[in-house]
């Protein structure tokens, strides 16, 4: 017997085919659906499929309104944001980010709303936008106070003095 747990880490480490066909089939019941079905998206796009991660985006965030267990929607616009990338479609990247951000900070959701912040400043800064991406993200980074050893904050940091000595050197 295979439990979710195990075909998730099938899914996330290995983009096993098999077990992404069969979560595609059987979603994860209740309230870890959205979980889930965010780690299948982006194997999704791991394996050149975006559009597929985007159609189980979509059918999840239906169902999280459906169901109200919203809880993990920031993420979801999240990954939406990084398919769309992947298609070279900006627009609606930078617009899954930002809503990405606006449900993370609506529900204080600090951690996300910086990973949503990091990317979207990432892609701002490859689109020549430094100064937008540094008043974006900087504070952002500037609510935490500890923690900083953590991979996300650390990222933050990084990304946040490259933009600095950017923003330095054009002037």
């Amino acid at each position: 017997q295979v439990t979710w747990r195990e075909r998730l880490v099938a899914v996330a480490l290995h983009n096993d085919p098999e077990q992404m066909e069969y979560k595609r089939r059987h979603p994860q019941p209740g309230f870890a659906r959205s979980l889930h079905n965010g780690v299948l998206a982006r194997a999704y796009g791991r394996c050149g499929s975006p559009e597929e991660g985007l159609q189980v985006i979509h059918e999840t965030l239906a169902w999280a309104e459906e169901t109200g267990s919203q809880f993990f929607d920031a993420e979801l616009h999240r990954t939406r944001a990084g398919l769309l990338l992947q298609m070279q479609n900006t627009d609606m990247a930078e617009q899954s980010y930002r809503k990405a951000l606006e449900v993370a900070q609506e529900q204080g959701a600090r951690m996300w709303a910086l990973r949503a912040a990091c990317d979207l400043a990432q892609m701002l800064r490859e689109h020549g936008r430094q100064a937008e991406a540094h008043d974006l993200l900087g504070p952002i980074h500037g609510w935490f106070s500890e923690g900083f050893d953590v991979n996300d904050l650390r990222r933050a940091k990084a990304l946040l003095q490259g933009l600095s000595r950017r923003a330095s050197s054009t002037r």
